[in-house]
């Protein structure tokens, strides 16, 4: 299912309009969901899309297909909703509604990256060894405002 190299989605070229039942697999695990803003239908009860339209050109890769329940399908084709691939090919949609606002959704399947750990901070510097049980070098403390101990 995948380029043993790259690791990359296999893809279908852009002779085929119906995507492959290997990559559906693929992308249903990726989506989990429809992929419309706020939408939790599972990806196993929704349609791909094609995001840019196979009738405007778009191919049958990983990149250009999503998940949508079969309301949000409707919805992006007959209404002012309008999606964007992310330029980089990772699958993240831009959404625009009517009104202007824009929503950004990922594959729902995907492993979260964690950023990699801070170095750890330096240890503080060692302190000077301590000897407390020889006499002091200096002379004690003397003088008409010193005050010895009382013991």
């Amino acid at each position: 299912l995948t380029a043993p190299d790259t690791g990359q989605i296999c893809t279908v070229t852009r002779r085929r309009y119906r995507p492959t039942a290997e990559l559906r697999t693929v992308l249903t695990i990726d989506d989990q969901t429809c992929r419309f803003p706020g939408c939790r239908r599972r990806a196993t009860a929704c349609e791909l899309d094609h995001t840019v339209d196979w009738a405007h050109g778009g191919s049958t890769t990983p990149d250009n297909l999503a998940h949508l329940c079969p309301k949000h399908h409707h919805l992006k084709h007959s209404t002012g909703w309008r999606v964007q691939p992310d330029p980089t090919g990772n699958r993240t949609l831009h959404w625009t509604s009517p009104g202007g606002t824009t929503y950004t959704t990922t594959p729902t399947g995907r492993t979260p990256t964690t950023p990699p750990a801070p170095p750890p901070a330096a240890p503080p510097p060692p302190r000077p060894p301590v000897d407390i049980f020889s006499t002091p070098s200096s002379a004690p403390p003397s003088g008409p405002d010193y005050d010895p101990p009382p013991f």
